[in-house]
């Protein structure tokens, strides 16, 4: 998770300073397979805990990979909109998906 974070920051940091200009090969692998590496280690740490595979985290990563190419044409800012896309609508999705889920767990005291 740790690894994603920072190959994300080094992408980030790039790209905040040429948002106008399209992204080198090497931030441009940092800003969408740091997002990537984060979901996915996310998966590998729950996986053996809570048991069922994350198909929303592995389609959003795999997306983040694939959108790599792309990432390297844009201008910087429209490569970091993709990237944020693609996470709020994996984040957006669980969060309505478990809405009912995470009151049960959070609020115990509103089992009926």
């Amino acid at each position: 998770m740790i690894a994603g974070i920072v190959l994300f920051a080094l992408g980030l940091k790039t790209t905040l300073h040429h948002v106008g200009t399209a992204l080198d090969t090497v931030p441009a692998v940092g800003l969408c397979a740091g997002a990537a590496l984060y979901l996915l280690a996310h998966i590998a740490f729950l996986g053996p805990t809570t048991g069922p595979l994350f198909r929303r985290r592995t389609i959003g990563a795999l997306l983040l990979l694939a959108i790599i190419p792309a990432a390297t044409t844009v201008p910087a800012l429209a490569a970091l909109a993709a990237v944020s896309g693609i996470c709020s609508m994996v984040v957006a999705y669980e969060a309505l998906r478990y809405r009912e889920s995470r009151v049960r767990v959070r609020h115990p005291d509103l089992r009926g």
